[in-house]
């Protein structure tokens, strides 16, 4: 696809000249953690920072159109949910996972970690998250419900640094 094309150029524009890319648009207080394509308008973009905020690109205009923010700390992890793409997961070492519904201005739904935490992604059908982070646990989430989640993984001896959930097809 050509935004795939586009999206790897953004990448490489950023790494080499992120105060050119940046100098005639709003940019980032701190450094950029995690960018993530939305699945379904592939023309938006979004970046976490370590400037407690998520900011919501269009991607041909380089233009941010929406700047998020709520974490008491920097934001660690970002990724949009599959079905919509309507909706952040984001998640910082304020041991907090946070859910932005970017189509309303809602506080966002959270549930938190015991440490701070490394990434969050939803499932396929956005339904249920998981959540992992310097505590060695991964927690997985019914979003209907999230007082509590609906089972701990605790076995890790190490720290984990990364989830996602395999595609249901």
């Amino acid at each position: 696809r050509s935004y795939s094309k586009f999206f790897i150029f953004l990448i490489y524009s950023l790494l080499l000249t992120p105060t050119n890319f940046f100098a005639t648009n709003i940019e980032h207080g701190n450094s950029v953690d995690a960018i993530q394509a939305n699945p379904c308008k592939e023309t938006e973009f979004a970046t976490a920072s370590h400037d407690k905020t998520i900011m919501v690109w269009d991607a041909p205009s380089y233009k941010c159109r929406m700047i998020i923010k709520g974490h008491e700390l920097g934001v660690w992890a970002v990724s949009y949910d599959r079905p919509t793409g309507t909706k952040l997961i984001s998640c910082s070492p304020d041991k907090l996972v946070k859910i932005w519904d970017i189509s309303q201005a809602n506080a966002p739904p959270q549930f938190k970690h015991n440490s701070l935490l490394l990434q969050a992604v939803f499932d396929n059908d956005a339904n249920f998250v998981a959540s992992v982070g310097a505590d060695k646990v991964l927690n997985y989430w019914d979003l209907r419900n999230t007082s509590a989640p609906v089972t701990s993984f605790n076995d890790s001896p190490n720290v984990l640094m990364s989830c996602d959930f395999m595609p249901n097809d």
